[in-house]
């Protein structure tokens, strides 16, 4: 009974994420991303709920899966109150344009103070996110299977995690142009060139790879181009299932299916928020998923965004691209692209204390 609660409650949640990325504040706030991902990952495990139920009842198992459910049980209940939240801001703010709301929820719920609970709020979904995928990938262990009812859901292909708002990009002219001069470049002895971004969370890794992604020329360059959002490690058959749409027990039947759908064009594939294992094989998982891509056209790219050393320097076939932290200056003019949107002053905030407090 509890894990039939359960199940609805992930089934609330989805709902509940599905119509709040859809909220244009959630693009303003740098979250959409976030929660597509946490969508994703939520969508994975209610797959599997109903399952676990049952073999919940094997007495050898019983134990074990008893505590992994307890984990997600409370995981979840950790979900429902912070989109609660986050459902009550998005109708405050709402209601910001209408009459008769006090100064100090106007100065409350100002654009500067709006940028600052973005960033709050995207470390929590983050952290949520993160928390979620351990779960997940414990779940691995008991081999629950994906319910019929829930096949469909899982089989969605996302060939790209772009809305049609660009993200703001600021101070990283450097970092654009060496991504897409390396996709640009068919001066590579290899057929397929990796190149991995690197860097700590919330430093902007998906965001220029998102640039490169839907570049003009990069677009025309590649007669194929294909993102998939990993957000765990190096899975062959989640990824191959990334990217063709469809799963198979068989590796080699996955592969087929993706050599017809590339057709030996020459093409780029995006493998975001890839992370390292704790069993220290990462090398040979990558060696044999590698081994899995088509190798016909030559000038095809492959393009990582990891915050592991470890994932860049397996995958990578040229130098990693570090991604740094924005200077003070930079990322302050982030901040006012954001929180003051071209047409919009910034008369009635004392920029300088502000800037201070950030």
């Amino acid at each position: 009974m509890a894990e039939v609660v359960l199940f609805h409650i992930t089934e609330e949640i989805l709902n509940k994420l599905g119509s709040l990325s859809a909220q244009e504040v959630a693009l303003w706030w740098g979250l959409k991303d976030q929660l597509r991902k946490l969508n994703d990952t939520v969508t994975r495990i209610k797959a599997v709920i109903q399952d676990a139920e049952v073999k919940a009842q094997n007495k050898r198992q019983n134990h074990q899966i008893e505590d992994w459910l307890k984990k997600l049980r409370e995981a979840v209940y950790d979900a429902e109150d912070l989109l609660e939240d986050f459902s009550t801001q998005v109708l405050r703010k709402q209601l910001m344009s209408g009459n008769g709301v006090s100064r100090e929820v106007r100065v409350f719920f100002s654009r500067s103070n709006q940028f600052v609970y973005g960033l709050r709020m995207g470390h929590r979904v983050e952290a949520l996110r993160e928390r979620l995928n351990d779960i997940e990938t414990d779940s691995k262990r008991f081999n629950f299977e994906v319910h019929e009812s829930e096949r469909y859901s899982l089989t969605t292909v996302r060939e790209q995690t772009t809305s049609s708002e660009p993200e703001v990009i600021v101070g990283r002219d450097g970092d654009k142009a060496v991504i897409r001069s390396f996709l640009l470049d068919s001066n590579y002895k290899e057929n397929v060139s990796v190149i991995s971004i690197i860097g700590m969370g919330g430093l902007g890794k998906t965001t220029l790879a998102q640039y490169a992604f839907n570049d003009d020329q990069v677009k025309s360059h590649f007669a194929v181009k294909h993102w998939v959002c990993v957000s765990g490690g190096l899975d062959a058959r989640k990824i191959l299932k990334g990217v063709v749409g469809k799963d198979d027990d068989q590796l080699e039947s996955m592969k087929n299916e993706l050599e017809k759908k590339f057709e030996k064009k020459k093409y780029l594939l995006v493998l975001d928020d890839v992370w390292d294992g704790e069993d220290g094989s990462d090398g040979e998982k990558w060696d044999s998923l590698k081994e899995l891509f088509p190798r016909d056209a030559v000038g095809s790219k492959i393009v990582v965004t990891t915050r592991s050393h470890v994932i860049a320097k397996f995958t990578s076939t040229v130098a990693p691209h570090v991604l740094e932290g924005l200077s003070i200056d930079k990322s302050w003019e982030l901040f006012r692209r954001k929180a003051f949107p071209q047409g919009q002053d910034s008369d009635h905030v004392d920029e300088k204390n502000l800037e201070k407090k950030l």
